[in-house]
């Protein structure tokens, strides 16, 4: 009895810190809250020059996030259809073009078919000069592109020129879709092979349909391209180990402050391929849920990963809505493969002088177990079970890359010739050669 009474009088004590913490905290937010509003009026109403106020706002509430780390984001209205586009949604009104400036001219680099610029014949290498009757010189490319999207079935007029000849383009905005499967199919030696870019809405079910086409094939292995993804929504990570492993099985854990931020994910059906030997391939490029998916199959001894380091990145986001239309992008979690290693690289809770988030030390890293008994680590990305050296490019090479030689040549290549050879088996003639000197 006399334990009991003891047992209590502790959860009471422990309840009522607490609270007064829980108070305290309360307490320090309304203050500070006060002592914003009131200097954010002070300079409004007295600075000597004229203020815009909501510059002045932005520029304080991206100041307060950079502290924290470059995940942590405040989205505005204007800026939201584009955030939808880069973390969320692979569709989009629009007319299907790439672009690329060079010395302050927008050209076309590339072209969607089926999509309105296609069906309008713009093609690459044609500069725009102006938008719905903006000038685009001189603008960056997130202007360029709220300029070019639109609701689906709204005009957008195009001012361009073409070996010295303006043109005026009318086009229709229809939905562009960007697939999150760029490419897939066989190689030689009757192996599958699937390029992920990003893990966008859909991306789950775009590799099952992928790797549904595959095995109709009947391939001896698979690889799996997850070079340069840097990533997306986790879920679909998760939907995408499902594929190749069975059901039930843990993937990954999301870990936060909050404990309602804590969550474990696993496989909820039967896997498609799951006796396929399968290759991951990864590079200092792959980030975040590419890292979920190379982690979790490394761990899980299910494929070899082949490659360089990945980047790095165990943090999760989430969404959250703000007044007037807003978002603020929130890191709420770090995430741990199935073997419980962590693979964030930089800490952000611990910077240098210069506010510099810095890698965490190799003394601190800690050996995990996979399910067959490998050792692995945390820490500074998955490192692969295969290290591939990257392509070290020659200094020509990325001299001609920078001053957009190979674009210019392609160019005129395409005006030179009415077809374009087979990619697997073309090979640059000496007429051809001679044209890169004609023209470039």
């Amino acid at each position: 009895m006399k334990k009991t009474r003891v047992y209590i009088l502790l959860l009471v004590v422990l309840l009522a810190s607490l609270t007064m913490a829980f108070r305290e905290d309360l307490f320090l937010v309304s203050k500070n809250l006060d002592i914003f509003a009131s200097l954010y009026k002070e300079i409004n109403i007295n600075y000597v020059e004229e203020t815009n106020p909501a510059d002045l706002m932005r520029n304080g509430i991206d100041a307060m996030l950079g502290g924290l780390d470059p995940y942590t984001e405040y989205i505005p209205e204007s800026e939201i259809e584009d955030y939808k586009l880069k973390y969320v949604s692979t569709q989009y009104g629009g007319i299907g073009i790439g672009t690329l400036n060079i010395e302050g001219k927008l050209y076309v680099n590339e072209i969607s078919e089926n999509n309105p610029a296609y069906k309008q014949d713009i093609r690459p290498g044609d500069q725009i000069t102006r938008i719905n009757n903006v000038e685009v010189q001189g603008k960056d490319r997130n202007q360029v592109s709220q300029l070019m999207r639109g609701p689906k079935g709204s005009a957008v007029s195009l001012v361009i020129i073409r070996e010295g000849t303006v043109l005026n383009k009318t086009l229709t905005r229809e939905e562009i879709k960007q697939p999150n499967v760029s490419y897939s199919g066989m190689l030689d030696g009757q192996i599958g092979y699937i390029r992920l870019d990003k893990f966008l809405e859909n991306s789950g079910q775009e590799v099952k349909d992928a790797l549904e086409n595959i095995n109709k094939e009947k391939p001896k292995g698979l690889i799996l391209d997850l070079r340069n993804n840097g990533g997306g929504i986790l879920q679909e990570a998760v939907k995408i180990v499902n594929l190749f492993v069975g059901k039930d099985v843990l993937v990954v854990t999301q870990k936060g402050r909050n404990p309602e931020k804590t969550v474990a994910y696993k496989t909820v059906s039967e896997p498609i391929a799951p006796n396929l030997p399968l290759i991951v391939l990864v590079n200092n490029g792959s980030a975040s849920a590419s890292e979920i998916v190379a982690g979790a199959l490394q761990d899980l001894d299910r494929a070899i990963v082949v490659g360089q380091r990945s980047f790095g990145k165990g943090l999760v986001q989430q969404t959250f809505s703000l007044p007037y239309n807003s978002l603020v992008k929130v890191t709420v979690a770090k995430y741990y493969t199935p073997s419980g290693r962590c693979i964030q690289a930089l800490d952000y809770a611990h910077k240098d002088q210069n506010g510099m988030a810095e890698k965490f030390a190799d003394s601190v890293m800690k050996a995990f177990d996979t399910k067959a008994g490998r050792t692995v680590y945390n820490g500074n990305g998955v490192y692969p079970d295969v290290f591939v050296a990257p392509v070290k490019y020659s200094p020509i090479t990325i001299s001609l890359v920078s001053k957009n030689l190979f674009f210019d040549y392609a160019n005129s290549y395409k005006k030179a010739n009415k077809t374009v050879p087979n990619v697997k088996t073309f090979q640059i003639s000496d007429a051809d050669y001679n044209l890169s000197l004609i023209h470039i």
